[in-house]
């Protein structure tokens, strides 16, 4: 409530209980009694001060603020700052905005404006046109310039040592404008050997390798026309594959390429298909995988979502039983070729004799999966077994209906011999017969 309507309410509050009050004292009163004239002389009156209990609404507990009647209400300390700003217990957010303070800053800001206009005290009809087009072509000239200016400022070179990666593409370093696209793209496709219409995108490793981080170099992977299948979900992933070493003096062995793996896949599935399922397996499920520096559980089987950039490190750790001579590469290679660990050995030890130019066969793990859809993966899809093949239409015809075809074709009558179970060949016939076997036995062999 304002002051204003306060006061008024007081006023009829005071005429309410002493209807005399502002007549009694043009007119003289006898008192009969002092009783009777303390009542006359008596008027209501307000406190001096007010007590104002403080607190948030839903709370029993509140806090008793004293405040005086004869001041205007925000001027009561309870609307005040507090003294102690710099304290712990009041903080700048904490502390109220007074009235003055709320007020001060529009009245400075109107006086500023108008005492900062010339033309307030002049007559619009008083304005002089300009008379040379010159004057204002000027103002123009001077727009284009800051806009020049401003876009030379946002067009900063942006300098960074870059390795560019593909599918089956050996990488190779850039110094690429990251703030130059055109720049950026046409560099980019000449180093591929396309043009820049075949390249549709290069995708920013974020999480890029340890060893290119420390040289503060960044990673890409270009996408070109033909990666892709048409409509496939496929992800640009950058892989690397560690084979650790049985002897701790080796450095483990590094693949790192640009494979195209699902948008979803599983840890297990994502070994499987490099090659490398068998031999985690026989290390006991030991092989570690991470995902954007995120390690994966061991026995997780939750399926990793993938995006175009994404970095996947799996660290391949060495067999007990394996012997120093042979590499953690060789041995996973073999056991996905079916090779045991025995057969192997005798492979490399012919190796070393020189009897064998390889110790084994191409490919080396970790091996290119294909997610891609062929035609037949599709019919392994199918239900129902294809159709075979029609066969010729002499098979369908039985004895009657071929020799029948065979006369109307004017070919020879096949002889019909009817020979009865009694019916012996004579004796001349007979040894005619057998001398005629040797001769045909010749001729066989």
């Amino acid at each position: 409530m304002n002051e204003l309507k306060a006061s008024i309410t007081a006023l009829d509050l005071q005429y309410e209980v002493d209807p005399m009050c502002g007549t009694q004292g043009d007119r003289p009163i006898s008192c009969k009694a002092s009783n009777a004239c303390d009542k006359l002389n008596r008027h209501p009156s307000f406190a001096q001060t007010a007590e104002l209990y403080v607190g948030l609404e839903h709370e029993l507990i509140y806090q008793k603020w004293p405040c005086r009647t004869g001041q205007a209400v925000l001027s009561s300390p309870i609307f005040q700052s507090h003294h102690l700003i710099s304290t712990d217990e009041v903080s700048w957010m904490a502390a109220p905005v007074r009235r003055e303070d709320r007020l001060q800053p529009a009245l400075h800001g109107d006086q500023d404006r108008l005492i900062d206009n010339d033309d307030i005290a002049i007559h619009p009809h008083d304005q002089i046109a300009p008379e040379h087009d010159d004057e204002v072509q000027t103002f123009p000239e001077e727009d284009s310039s800051m806009s020049s200016e401003a876009e030379d400022a946002a067009q900063v070179s942006d300098w960074h040592t870059t390795v560019l990666f593909a599918l089956d593409f050996i990488e190779v370093p850039l110094r690429l404008d990251w703030n130059d696209y055109e720049g950026f793209h046409a560099k980019v496709a000449r180093r591929l050997g396309i043009s820049s219409d075949n390249l549709y995108d290069t995708h920013h490793v974020r999480h890029q390798p340890e060893d290119l981080s420390r040289a503060n170099t960044e990673a890409i992977i270009a996408h070109r026309h033909g990666d892709l299948a048409p409509g496939s979900a496929l992800r640009f992933t950058l892989i690397d594959v560690e084979f650790h070493h049985a002897s701790p003096t080796f450095q483990p062995e590094i693949v790192r390429k640009v494979y195209k793996l699902p948008p979803h896949i599983g840890r297990v599935t994502l070994l499987h298909s490099l090659g490398l399922g068998h031999y985690c397996r026989e290390v006991g499920h030991q092989c570690i995988v991470w995902h954007n520096h995120d390690m994966l559980s061991l026995r997780s089987a939750a399926l990793i979502e993938l995006h175009d950039g994404d970095f996947l490190r799996i660290a391949v750790p060495p067999t007990a039983e394996e012997p120093c001579t042979l590499s953690t590469r060789n041995v996973a290679t073999a056991l996905h070729q079916g090779i045991s660990v025995e057969d192997l050995r005798q492979q490399h030890a012919l190796f070393q004799l020189g009897w064998r130019d390889t110790v084994l066969s191409l490919p080396m793990v970790p091996i290119v999966p294909d997610f891609e859809i062929h035609d037949e993966q599709v019919l392994l899809q199918t239900s129902l077994v294809p159709a075979l093949e029609v066969g010729p239409a002499f098979l369908d015809l039985s004895v009657e209906e071929f020799m029948m075809q065979c006369k109307s074709n004017q070919f020879c009558e096949p002889p019909m011999l009817e020979l009865s179970s009694g019916a012996v060949p004579p004796q001349q016939d007979r040894e005619r017969l057998v001398e005629q076997q040797h001769e045909t036995i010749r001729q066989l062999h």
